[in-house]
């Protein structure tokens, strides 16, 4: 694992959480209440996920990204989860917000991105595919989106000999609050001369979609679930997923739709020309030692001759 890389940056953001949660709780950080929290507390999920970070109980799940004409491989989505030792494993929506609000999301992003970028890698070294770099695509919290220092980590990361296999993409949720959109745009100009291309995901479910299109330098534009989960059923998500995908068209993005779960919906949805798609239909998110298995059967898929 290139621990040398996170390893030093995990002291910087777990000092600063410890004063954010401070002040989110009204206690000092060596306080009595911060040091023993209630497990069902902020504090306490706070000092959990310092303690899982150091001991390493983040990892990602990758979920493949198709193309909706054959269903071809063409990357995997890494989702961040979290290992447990009580608990088992915890899904996102049970700790990023508390983890966002306490700085920690920063930490999670670079094991998350760390973790994802070797396994992948490896996987892939183990079976190349044909064609173009597979693509990695990993969640890129507010956070980091505004700090310089991930220019350096990511430069590091593509110096530390792999990259050779892989396109990364990093995913901007489209309801993120970008305080700064000029400062973003300048970080992600930069990561993008690096060879890094970025995906709107949860487009349309906020208020800052066509702002975002505007302001950063997208590739990809990931239709919301929610939309794709209904065009069989509701003309209204229907016209606005055609909607979304008529925009990508025109501005020369990719558009993936996400929550693709059903047969009907991805048939559906490769008829209104989208291209690609991500949901349960296809593979559910799973751990990086199922990326060998998954990658040998897309070997075995192209190489057959009756394949589409």
């Amino acid at each position: 694992m290139q621990i040398a890389l996170i390893g030093a940056y995990f002291a910087g953001v777990l000092g600063n959480a410890d004063v954010m949660a401070s002040a989110t709780n009204g206690s000092s950080p060596n306080s009595a209440a911060s040091v023993v929290p209630a497990i069902d507390s902020d504090a306490g999920v706070i000092a959990q996920i310092r303690r899982g970070l150091e001991a390493f109980e983040f990892e990602p799940f990758f979920q493949p990204i198709v193309k909706l004409a054959d269903s071809s491989l063409v990357g995997f989505e890494a989702l961040a989860r979290w290992r447990h030792p009580q608990r088992g494993l915890v899904e996102p929506a049970d700790f990023v917000g508390i983890a966002e609000a306490s700085g920690l999301i920063r930490a999670i992003d670079s094991v998350i991105l760390d973790r994802a970028w070797q396994a992948f890698e490896e996987a892939l070294e183990a079976h190349p595919m044909p064609g173009p770099p597979m693509l990695l695509s990993v969640n890129l919290s507010a956070a980091n989106l505004l700090d310089t220092a991930i220019l350096d980590r990511i430069e590091a990361l593509l110096a530390s000999g792999r990259g050779r296999l892989t396109q990364l993409q990093f995913e901007i949720t489209e309801t993120l609050l970008i305080k700064d959109k000029d400062a973003a745009a300048e970080i992600l100009t930069r990561l993008k001369d690096m060879g890094v291309s970025f995906a709107l995901d949860d487009f349309g479910t906020g208020y800052s979609s066509l702002v975002y299109l505007h302001h950063l330098p997208i590739d990809c534009i990931k239709i919301d679930r929610s939309f794709s989960e209904a065009i069989l059923r509701s003309p209204r998500s229907r016209a606005i997923v055609r909607s979304i995908i008529g925009l990508a068209r025109s501005m020369e993005l990719r558009a993936v739709a996400e929550g693709v779960e059903e047969k009907d919906v991805a048939d559906e949805l490769l008829a209104l020309d989208c291209k690609y798609g991500q949901g349960l239909y296809f593979g559910p998110p799973a751990p990086a030692g199922e990326l060998v298995d998954c990658l040998e059967q897309e070997c075995a898929r192209r190489a057959s001759p009756s394949r589409v």
